[in-house]
Protein backbone atom coordinates (compact mmCIF):
# COMPACT_ATOMS: atom_id res chain seq x y z
CA UNK A 1 0.00 0.00 0.00
CA UNK A 2 2.87 2.38 0.71
CA UNK A 3 5.34 0.79 -1.66
CA UNK A 4 7.09 1.83 -4.84
CA UNK A 5 3.97 2.15 -7.01
CA UNK A 6 2.30 4.46 -4.51
CA UNK A 7 5.46 6.49 -3.90
CA UNK A 8 6.03 6.91 -7.65
CA UNK A 9 2.46 8.04 -8.27
CA UNK A 10 2.54 10.52 -5.40
CA UNK A 11 5.96 11.86 -6.45
CA UNK A 12 4.51 12.52 -9.91
CA UNK A 13 1.60 14.40 -8.33
CA UNK A 14 -0.97 11.70 -9.05
CA UNK A 15 -3.74 10.80 -6.62
CA UNK A 16 -3.78 7.26 -5.24
CA UNK A 17 -6.86 5.18 -4.37
CA UNK A 18 -6.08 1.98 -2.47
CA UNK A 19 -8.50 -0.86 -1.78
CA UNK A 20 -8.05 -2.46 1.64
CA UNK A 21 -7.15 -6.12 1.62
CA UNK A 22 -10.03 -8.16 3.07
CA UNK A 23 -7.59 -10.48 4.85
CA UNK A 24 -6.20 -7.71 7.02
CA UNK A 25 -8.54 -4.70 6.99
CA UNK A 26 -7.28 -3.15 10.23
CA UNK A 27 -3.68 -3.20 8.99
CA UNK A 28 -4.90 -1.59 5.76
CA UNK A 29 -6.70 1.16 7.74
CA UNK A 30 -3.67 1.87 9.92
CA UNK A 31 -1.29 1.92 6.98
CA UNK A 32 -3.58 4.27 5.04
CA UNK A 33 -3.97 6.52 8.07
CA UNK A 34 -0.20 6.76 8.42
CA UNK A 35 0.19 7.63 4.75
CA UNK A 36 -2.55 10.29 4.92
CA UNK A 37 -1.04 11.80 8.07
CA UNK A 38 2.43 11.98 6.48
CA UNK A 39 1.04 13.57 3.32
CA UNK A 40 -0.95 16.09 5.34
CA UNK A 41 2.16 17.00 7.37
CA UNK A 42 4.07 17.49 4.10
CA UNK A 43 1.42 19.91 2.85
CA UNK A 44 -0.04 17.63 0.17
CA UNK A 45 -3.54 18.42 -1.13
CA UNK A 46 -6.39 16.90 0.88
CA UNK A 47 -7.66 13.63 -0.55
CA UNK A 48 -4.47 12.82 -2.45
CA UNK A 49 -4.43 9.36 -0.84
CA UNK A 50 -7.72 7.49 -0.32
CA UNK A 51 -8.68 4.08 1.05
CA UNK A 52 -11.77 2.15 -0.02
CA UNK A 53 -12.94 -1.06 1.61
CA UNK A 54 -14.92 -4.01 0.31
CA UNK A 55 -15.24 -5.63 -3.10
CA UNK A 56 -18.20 -3.50 -4.11
CA UNK A 57 -16.46 -0.30 -3.03
CA UNK A 58 -13.38 -1.27 -5.02
CA UNK A 59 -15.42 -1.98 -8.15
CA UNK A 60 -17.39 1.26 -7.71
CA UNK A 61 -14.14 3.22 -7.32
CA UNK A 62 -12.71 1.80 -10.57
CA UNK A 63 -15.98 2.33 -12.46
CA UNK A 64 -16.60 5.83 -11.09
CA UNK A 65 -17.22 8.39 -13.85
CA UNK A 66 -14.38 10.52 -12.49
CA UNK A 67 -11.95 7.66 -13.15
CA UNK A 68 -13.25 7.36 -16.71
CA UNK A 69 -12.85 11.11 -17.16
CA UNK A 70 -9.32 11.01 -15.73
CA UNK A 71 -8.18 8.08 -17.89
CA UNK A 72 -9.71 9.78 -20.94
CA UNK A 73 -7.96 13.11 -20.24
CA UNK A 74 -5.37 13.86 -22.95
CA UNK A 75 -2.90 14.97 -20.26
CA UNK A 76 -2.81 11.44 -18.83
CA UNK A 77 -0.06 9.46 -20.55
CA UNK A 78 -0.31 6.08 -18.75
CA UNK A 79 -2.39 4.22 -16.16
CA UNK A 80 -1.10 1.99 -13.36
CA UNK A 81 -3.22 -0.40 -11.35
CA UNK A 82 -2.65 -3.11 -8.77
CA UNK A 83 -5.70 -5.20 -8.03
CA UNK A 84 -8.42 -7.44 -9.35
CA UNK A 85 -8.68 -8.80 -12.84
CA UNK A 86 -12.11 -7.15 -13.24
CA UNK A 87 -10.73 -3.75 -12.28
CA UNK A 88 -7.78 -4.24 -14.59
CA UNK A 89 -10.00 -5.14 -17.52
CA UNK A 90 -12.11 -2.03 -17.07
CA UNK A 91 -9.14 0.33 -16.83
CA UNK A 92 -7.28 -1.40 -19.67
CA UNK A 93 -10.33 -1.01 -21.90
CA UNK A 94 -10.59 2.70 -21.04
CA UNK A 95 -6.90 3.26 -21.81
CA UNK A 96 -7.10 1.30 -25.08
CA UNK A 97 -10.33 2.98 -26.24
CA UNK A 98 -8.84 6.47 -26.29
CA UNK A 99 -8.26 8.14 -29.66
CA UNK A 100 -4.60 8.09 -28.59
CA UNK A 101 -4.31 4.77 -26.66
CA UNK A 102 -1.96 4.92 -23.68
CA UNK A 103 0.08 2.27 -21.86
CA UNK A 104 -1.55 0.35 -19.05
CA UNK A 105 0.67 -1.10 -16.32
CA UNK A 106 -1.07 -3.69 -14.19
CA UNK A 107 -0.18 -5.99 -11.34
CA UNK A 108 -3.21 -8.16 -11.25
CA UNK A 109 -5.47 -10.51 -9.37
CA UNK A 110 -3.06 -12.20 -7.01
CA UNK A 111 -2.01 -12.34 -3.42
CA UNK A 112 1.66 -12.31 -2.54
CA UNK A 113 2.92 -15.89 -2.89
CA UNK A 114 4.75 -17.76 -0.16
CA UNK A 115 7.30 -20.32 -1.30
CA UNK A 116 9.00 -22.85 0.96
CA UNK A 117 12.17 -24.34 -0.47
CA UNK A 118 13.79 -27.60 0.61
CA UNK A 119 16.23 -25.85 2.98
CA UNK A 120 13.31 -24.19 4.76
CA UNK A 121 11.46 -27.42 5.40
CA UNK A 122 14.34 -29.31 7.00
CA UNK A 123 14.87 -29.87 10.75
CA UNK A 124 14.04 -26.82 12.98
CA UNK A 125 13.09 -24.39 10.23
CA UNK A 126 9.37 -25.26 9.97
CA UNK A 127 8.81 -23.56 13.36
CA UNK A 128 10.22 -20.36 11.89
CA UNK A 129 7.90 -20.61 8.88
CA UNK A 130 4.69 -21.18 10.87
CA UNK A 131 3.95 -17.49 11.63
CA UNK A 132 4.15 -16.68 7.92
CA UNK A 133 2.05 -19.71 6.98
CA UNK A 134 -0.57 -18.78 9.59
CA UNK A 135 -0.76 -15.24 8.23
CA UNK A 136 -1.95 -16.53 4.84
CA UNK A 137 -3.74 -19.78 5.73
CA UNK A 138 -6.48 -19.94 8.39
CA UNK A 139 -5.49 -23.30 9.91
CA UNK A 140 -2.37 -24.86 8.44
CA UNK A 141 -1.36 -28.42 9.03
CA UNK A 142 1.87 -28.68 11.00
CA UNK A 143 4.81 -29.32 8.69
Amino acid sequence: MRGGDTASALAAGCPVVVKAHPGHPELSRRTASGAATALDAAGAPAGLFQLVEGERSGVRAVRDRRIKRAVSDRRIKAVGFTGSTRGRRHLFDLAAARPDPIPFYGELGSTNPVVLVARTTSSRRPRRALPTIRSVAPSPSPP
